[in-house]
């Protein structure tokens, strides 16, 4: 510190916090309101020399990365060639003063300071900053020869019994304890639960749960390796279920033969480590149940894994808490288990929070880590988000204690919470599901049926949650339809409306419009969902969003529909068979297998989403089943539709060949256009089903027109069909 440059020993977090509350824009460097640090990149280097520790952090940030557009993910540190690095592109600047503002990395770009909870980075920019660079509007200054080059963020850290505020705003995240099962993080997992039951009305219910069919008893003693499998028989009383990746065959696992076994004593040293440090973080929290599925649901059963599996919903529903194993991609792994630690990175340095010897207290500086964990990278990266019946979990549990792979975080209905203190707004999933979660936690049934209940907004969380389900991977492809079961349940009783092989009855329409998100979605060779579910394909899928569609002559009639499970008692399972009966108005369509440059045809009026390539068609790596609708006219005046891959980068092409054309038929049928307005048109394309009746078809693809007239759509054959 004694060594420090005037510039570095000049500044301080209170100094920086004061210039943010004369301007502050989340992700935008201030333009004026910013501390003034060496006059150039070559300062600031015979500075790091003279020995300014933090000065030759920043130094070192700049010398073991590579340049590119943004700051690279890895510090190569001394493997790093200096002629490409960003210390070699700092270097070459025309213009490169170095400049120091303070920022809070949970807010979103362009929040303002009253959006900021924790101030936990700097940002050192030398240089023109990006944002001058890319907006040279109102800057009478701006000169388009200057090179930009992306801000160096550095991360402000302090231990958990030095947190401090400055003029009001909290200084640094807390850093993370080396293990996960520290005593640290039991007593705050204690406390966040605590203040969860103290003053979240919603979190709580007025009694203990009935338990589960079966639960671990645990025990009391918290190292004791005595616990057994309990036949719970309506005994009401707390306890905590884990969600967790199975990674391939558990053993042991309940069946018929050790249920018996089981109930006199659970052999721990031979569980999975997984199940081993639930065990151990239910005794450290104070509870003696815990459910895991592979030793609660006999596994040589498929009776009782039917009647358990539908059961999901209360017991995630009803369990106090549930363990999440976020980072642990299989069962032998550990929840618990230190992870690696980080590779080598910059010498950290510290910043005093106020000037003066009567104020000592000092945040730590270190390189900032783009692959730092949050609960954020964790939703949409880690093991446990990839696994299909873990949606379900996630979304049914009101209390979730989730552990990754360097820290805690917690969540319920009204509170998120991290062990480092940032798990707020930017650094959380950004999939909230308000409305499914006040029906999914509603204290009372009748609060789900509540008039005030936004059914359309609740339609459209459906449907993302639909998209985000089909992102997640199946062991068992039969599961497609099991796995979200509880889920749905809950829908039905909230929307009042018949369960349809995973669409509603109520806006059929709109569910029957999902379409693949990349190249094809192919559907599944075993029966397990009608061609128009979305539960045929394994495929990413997407709906377009939007509220039920209103009425209209244009709109398909639903005449009929039914649907059969393979088992009577769970109507949200497996399904045996399914049909629709509809009425709308059809025409023909051509599917062309020409791929090339189309727009020169000038004629394209849609666009037409595949389900699969055409039986005969042999596909490339680019093509996919997004193709364009081309009305054309045969030699006899009648007007029909071509769809082909456009591509635009292919030859141009100035007709379509005949030859071309897939020998498959196909038929468009019309689901909404608005009939008062001229607008966008929802098709379903169809394909006649062999050896059934000729008005019997199945879903192949979806197709829409941007603007159609409506006397010609009017003028198509009105037609009964039975999609199957």
């Amino acid at each position: 510190m004694n060594r420090r440059c005037k510039f570095c020993a000049g500044l301080s977090i209170s100094h920086l916090v004061e210039l943010a509350e004369k301007e502050f824009v989340s992700r935008n460097f201030p333009k004026e309101a910013y501390y003034r640090h060496h006059e150039s990149f070559s300062d600031l280097e015979r500075s790091a020399s003279g020995g300014c520790d933090l000065c030759q952090l920043i130094l070192d940030c700049f010398k073991g990365a590579e340049h590119e557009y943004t700051w690279p993910r890895e510090w190569k540190g001394s493997d790093s060639d200096l002629d490409t690095s960003m210390y070699a592109a700092a270097k070459a600047l025309d213009v490169s003063d170095v400049k120091i503002s303070i920022e809070a990395d949970q807010c979103f770009s362009g929040d303002k300071i009253e959006h900021v909870r924790v101030f936990d980075t700097l940002v050192v920019q030398v240089g023109i900053d990006e944002e001058s660079h890319r907006d040279p509007e109102g800057d009478a200054e701006y000169d388009d020869s200057l090179q930009a080059l992306p801000a160096l963020l550095l991360t402000l850290r302090v231990p958990r019994d030095k947190v401090t505020l400055v003029r009001g705003f909290q200084i640094g995240r807390i850093q993370v304890e080396a293990s996960l099962g520290s005593e640290v993080y039991f007593e705050l997992a204690k406390n966040w639960l605590e203040r969860c039951r103290t003053n979240h009305s919603a979190c709580n219910s007025n009694e203990p749960p009935e338990l589960p069919t079966r639960v671990i008893d645990v025990g009391l003693a918290k190292d004791s390796t005595n616990l057994r499998i309990l036949s719970s028989q309506g005994l009401r009383a707390e306890y905590l279920a884990l969600s967790h990746c199975w990674g391939g065959r558990i053993t042991p696992v309940l069946t018929t033969e050790t249920l018996a076994v089981f109930k006199e004593a659970l052999p721990y040293a031979e569980l999975s480590p997984n199940f081993q440090d639930a065990i151990t973080i239910a005794r450290r929290l104070g509870f003696r149940y815990l459910w895991i599925d592979s030793l609660c649901i006999i596994q040589d059963s498929r009776a009782d894994w039917e009647h358990e599996s539908g059961r999901m919903a209360a017991v995630y529903g009803d369990a106090t808490l549930t363990i999440s194993a976020m980072a642990s991609s299989a069962s032998n792994v550990g929840i618990l288990t230190p992870r690696p630690s980080s590779e080598s990175v910059p010498m950290p340095t510290t910043l005093p929070l106020f000037l003066g010897n009567d104020r000592p207290e000092v945040v730590m500086v270190e390189r900032a880590d783009p692959e730092e964990e949050s609960l954020d990278t964790l939703y949409h990266k880690g093991p446990l988000s990839g696994r299909g019946w873990t949606l379900q979990e996630s979304i049914l549990s009101r209390r979730h204690l989730y552990f990754g792979a360097r820290q805690i975080y917690w969540k319920c209905p009204d509170s998120l919470q991290s062990a480092d203190g940032i798990c707020a707004r930017f650094k959380a999933p950004d999939k909230e599901y308000k409305a499914i979660s006040h029906v999914m936690h509603a204290k009372h049934a009748q609060q789900e049926k509540d008039d005030m209940l936004d059914k359309s907004a609740l339609l459209r969380e459906y449907y993302e949650l639909v998209q985000d389900y089909s992102r997640r991977r199946l062991t068992q492809e039969s599961d497609k339809l099991p796995a979200f079961s509880c889920l749905a349940r809950r829908f039905q009783d909230a929307l009042a409306a018949q369960y349809v092989a995973g669409l509603w009855s109520t806006d059929l329409e709109r569910g029957l419009l999902w379409k693949q998100e990349v190249r094809f979605c192919r559907h599944v060779t075993s029966y397990r969902a009608p061609s128009w579910s979305w539960a045929v394909t394994d495929a990413l899928i997407v709906f377009d969003q939007g509220g039920p569609f209103p009425p209209s002559s244009l709109k398909m009639k639903i005449l009929e529909y039914n649907v059969v499970p393979r088992n009577d008692e769970e109507p949200f399972g497996e399904i045996q068979s399914g049909y629709l009966v509809v009425e709308g108005v059809t025409t023909v369509l051509i599917r062309s297998l020409q791929e090339g440059n189309l727009l020169a045809l000038n004629t394209a009026v849609g666009g037409a989403d595949f389900d699969e390539p055409a039986r005969d068609q042999t596909i490339n790596g680019d093509s996919s089943g997004s193709l364009y609708m081309f009305w054309t006219t045969d030699d006899y005046g009648d007007s029909y539709h071509i769809a082909a891959h456009n591509k635009p980068s292919g030859e141009r092409l100035s007709q379509f060949k005949l030859e071309a054309f897939s020998e498959e038929q196909y038929t468009l049928f019309l689901v909404y256009a608005d009939d008062m307005t001229e607008g966008p048109a929802e098709c379903l394309i169809l394909r006649q089903v062999t050896n059934q009746a000729d008005n019997t078809f199945e879903r192949v693809g979806r197709a829409n027109f941007w603007d159609p007239p409506m006397g010609w759509l009017m003028s198509w054959e009105r037609r009964t069909l039975t999609l199957v």
